[in-house]
């Protein structure tokens, strides 16, 4: 009875799937924080009012700013690693929409909006998963090699 090994040459390198698994969840963080930047950019207040309750209680110039804090963050967790010029900016894209979603739970927390807390607080260790794991773990090259 013939058994076969995989030879260790040829097993996956531990950085290599974490790496790999970062870019999915950024892709994943990126395309989330870019539907919802641009649809709180480019909808009207009233018609996000009617979608969110808690936009109703927010100034349009704090949502504008929200949405281009959110369109930003998710550029900047993709196009620096793609292009390997200022990677740093991913792990600043990190921090960035991790205190976001941070502020975002508290806000829903003092409004005591329990039932649309889970999507931030998610988001939020999801983004500070990416930080660690850009700075310490699997940090992207800043050049060709």
């Amino acid at each position: 009875m013939a058994t076969t090994t995989l030879r260790p040459d040829f097993a996956p390198h531990p950085r290599k799937s974490l790496d790999l698994s970062l870019w999915v969840l950024q892709g994943l963080v990126a395309a989330i924080f870019g539907i919802f930047g641009a649809m709180m950019m480019f909808e009207s207040h009233d018609r996000l009012a009617e979608q969110f309750a808690w936009a109703a209680s927010v100034p349009t110039w704090v949502m504008r700013f929200i949405a281009t804090c959110e369109l930003l963050g998710a550029v900047a967790l993709i196009v620096p690693g793609l292009i390997h010029k200022k990677v740093e900016l991913v792990r600043v894209a990190g921090v960035g929409l991790t205190t976001l979603s941070l502020f975002a739970c508290i806000f829903l927390l003092v409004r005591r909006d329990y039932d649309n807390l889970l999507l931030p607080f998610v988001l939020g260790c999801l983004s500070a998963f990416i930080v660690w794991g850009r700075s310490n773990a699997a940090p992207l090259p800043s050049q060709f090699a």
